[in-house]
């Protein structure tokens, strides 16, 4: 074999060398490759859950604000059904008496509106506050959508118009109602300025920088929560961002960055408005340390290194310590250790950004002298810290809300999540902790103005329930004390009964069906009259009103009662009523009272072809009684009057004074005309004793004319004008007895007297 000289020698060793090497080098790339890869997929894998658990969070908060916003609209909604209610009140209170237009102006400011207007069925204006003489008779429906929805019997809210009278912005509220005259619409406004529905907003969401809107379909701004809005400004004014997209869509978010927005809107019930919630983002999310929305990316990034870091140490069997101590110091919240005898052993970068105290100034030193307060420390060491028989207490299971110090000595709200494990022979516990004092506070003003609706509620004038829809149905869940003053029961007493317990019998069927109306979600909002028992058994004539609020998914879970006592009112309604149609000295039936019986009366015999009478009374020999006796012995005189005629005549015939010393007779059902002749003559002998004046004796005369007829065709002036003749011609001949006048009827109506 032939001889390798050297040189072969170090070309083969070179080769090797090189072959080693390249497959090194091969190794190495796979390995880096491996590694790199490996990277991207764990990168890849916790930023979709980074994303993931953002998105689900986020989405949860919308829909508490969405629901805020519905519960929200339910104020509203009774705000608009308490002010129609009180304008049907007065409505009906303003027909009570004559109507002019100083009385019309006098309620409508009384009642604290801007301004109001009466129409009949067509449209025309009957009154108008503030008065408006030249309007009167005019057709003024046609440009406003709420009157034409009132005419078509509706109860109907506006947006945004201007007044007629006086042109400023106004919303209106309008309802139809039915008068002795037949129907009538009234229709009320408040100047936006002057309305009171900011208040409801600022109760809504009451904390800033939450903003709330009323708009309506134009959106002009009905109002706004924390101000009284500039009259007839439009939400674009206000917010054009907002406005832009509501008119696209009813919720979405307006803006980038940190001045991206989330808004939300909600149709108000019975009204063309809709409720406007509007929130800045970073408010609106869950308050997170500004670092984490900020370095998310970087977060990534530094897990990605972490997990180099991770793969190099493995391979050089380095501790896994420092990996999970690089994951805690690119952590949000604050991470804390601590040994079995209190010492801290951990503190990440959040910690330090929460507490004021770097790692290296509070590593070893007692965790309850840096954190905890110093009333609850000694509390702290007993539960917390291992305990001298070896026993151990038990952690909570969840997250906890505590106060912590910080370096300043200032307390801040924290929500602690802990954990504990053993380690070289001690127990060792690990926390995260999260400053949730923007959380903290926001809670207190929710509960704030919980508090305050409570107060509210239970310091309301107006007797007020809180129905139960949900559970047990019409029961009365909370109570103020006005409905316990009303139905004289104790608070307890009425929360164990339910609406239809404390209604008088008659009128259950009617509470049942509204209650029943109410928990179906037919209705939404109900207004009627009925009686309540008292404690002590006696009925109160009540006008109930109820709005349903409904629970996060719109369900009703119960209704706000209000309850007014219209007792008075009816009795008053009541003693109008009876002024209005009977004569207040004898007590006889008036004029307007007669014509409606004599109305009726015509309409009966028409059909019946019964006879019917009308005898015309008048007083002989009167005049001298005032003249000598003075004006109370011709009163005096009138009433016993009066009680003889209705002593002289059936208990089914209607007496009635139409003048100073006139009166009517009206007599229906009689056998024919011999019959009424009787009953005048009995009037005459009822007149024949003299009348005592208590000081002296009088004696007074009467005569009467009578007017008989049958069938269809009767007209009642005609009557009354043959009765009145009749008269007038017994008073000419005083000692003759004349002949019962007769009225013949045809087709055409009455005839002259027989």
């Amino acid at each position: 074999m032939p001889r390798r000289t050297a040189s072969d020698r170090e070309g083969a060793q070179g080769g090797m060398a090189s072959g080693s090497g390249g497959r090194g080098r091969t190794a190495m790339v796979v390995r880096v490759t491996a590694m790199v890869g490996a990277v991207v997929v764990m990168v890849t894998l916790v930023g979709w859950a980074f994303r993931s658990n953002e998105s689900g969070r986020r989405e949860a908060q919308l829909r508490r604000f969405d629901a805020r916003a519905v519960t929200g609209a339910g104020f509203v909604q009774a705000y608009v059904s308490d002010t129609l209610g009180r304008e049907s009140r007065l409505a009906t209170m303003s027909m009570r008496g004559p109507l002019t237009p100083t009385s019309f102006d006098s309620i409508v400011k009384h009642a604290g509106f801007r301004s109001a207007v009466l129409l009949d069925p067509q449209g025309r204006l009957l009154q108008v506050s503030p008065p408006s003489p030249a309007m009167l008779g005019s057709r003024i429906a046609g440009p406003y959508l709420h009157l034409r929805q009132a005419l078509d019997g509706r109860r109907a809210v506006s947006g945004v118009v201007p007044s007629l009278v006086e042109g400023v912005p106004v919303i209106a509220f309008a309802i139809p109602f039915l008068t002795p005259n037949g129907w009538r619409v009234f229709s009320a406004t408040y100047a936006i300025a002057d309305t009171p529905l900011y208040l409801f907003l600022n109760n809504a969401a009451p904390f800033h920088p939450y903003q709330t809107y009323v708009v309506d379909t134009q959106g002009a701004v009905v109002s706004a929560g924390g101000d009284v809005p500039e009259t007839g400004r439009l939400l674009g004014d206000r917010d054009a961002a907002v406005a832009a997209s509501l008119a696209r869509r009813p919720s979405g978010l307006v803006g980038d960055g940190e001045d991206a927005r989330y808004y939300t809107s909600v149709p108000v019930k019975n009204a063309p408005w809709r409720l406007v919630f509007v929130a800045p983002t970073r408010v609106l999310y869950d308050p997170l340390p500004a670092s984490v929305v900020r370095t998310q990316w970087g977060a990534l990034t530094g897990f990605a290194l972490v997990c180099l870091m991770a793969i190099v140490l493995f391979e050089r069997n380095l501790a896994q310590r420092e990996r999970w101590r690089s994951v805690l110091d690119t952590a949000g919240d604050a991470f804390v250790g601590m040994d079995a005898r209190g010492r801290i052993t951990d503190w990440n970068a959040a910690a330090g950004r929460t507490f004021g105290w770097t790692a290296a100034e509070v590593l070893g030193r007692d965790l309850a002298d840096v954190l905890v307060p110093e009333r609850y420390r000694r509390a702290f060491r007993e539960a917390v810290v291992d305990r001298d028989d070896g026993g151990e207490q038990p952690l909570p299971d969840g997250p906890v809300q505590l106060r912590a110090l910080t370096r300043a000595g200032a307390e801040l709200p924290v929500e602690l999540t802990a954990s504990a494990l053993t380690w070289r022979g001690g127990r060792h516990f690990h926390g995260f902790v999260r400053d949730v004092t923007d959380r903290v506070r926001a809670a207190e003003e929710i509960a704030a103005a919980e508090r305050r609706f409570r107060v509210a509620f239970d310091s309301a004038p107006v007797p007020m329930a809180l129905t139960d829809l949900a559970g047990e149905t019409g029961r009365l869940g909370r109570v103020n004390a006005e409905l316990c003053g009303l139905l004289g029961y104790s608070a307890e007493q009425l929360e164990e009964r339910t609406l239809s317990d404390v209604t008088h019998p008659d009128d259950r069927a009617t509470t049942d069906d509204v209650v029943t109306g109410l928990a179906s979600g037919e209705i939404a909002s109900c207004t009627c009259e009925v009686r309540v028992l008292h404690a002590d058994g006696h009925a109160v004539w009540v006008e109930v009103s109820v709005n349903v609020i409904g629970d996060d998914d719109g369900r009703p879970r119960f209704a706000v009662t209000q309850l007014d006592d219209v007792t008075a009112d009816r009795a008053e309604t009541e003693r109008l009523n009876a002024l209005a149609l009977q004569d207040p000295l004898t007590g006889l039936a008036n004029r307007l009272l007669l014509a409606d019986r004599l109305a009726q009366a015509i309409i009966r015999t028409s059909r019946s072809f019964r006879t019917l009478a009308v005898l015309l009374c008048d007083l002989d020999a009167f005049k001298p009684v005032n003249d000598d006796h003075g004006h109370a012995a011709g009163d005096a005189v009138l009433k016993e009057v009066a009680h003889r005629i209705r002593g002289a005549v059936r208990p089914a015939d209607t007496v009635a004074r139409i003048g100073g010393d006139e009166f009517v007779v009206l007599c229906e059902d009689l056998e024919g005309p011999d019959a009424a002749d009787t009953i005048a003559e009995r009037i005459r002998g009822a007149m024949a004793a003299p009348f005592d004046l208590g000081r002296g004796r009088v004696q007074v005369g009467i005569s009467v004319g009578a007017a008989v007829g049958e069938g269809p065709g009767l007209e009642p002036d005609a009557l009354l004008a043959v009765a009145d003749e009749h008269m007038y011609r017994e008073k000419r001949r005083p000692r003759e007895r004349a002949a019962v006048a007769g009225v013949e009827t045809s087709g055409s109506g009455p005839a002259t007297a027989g």
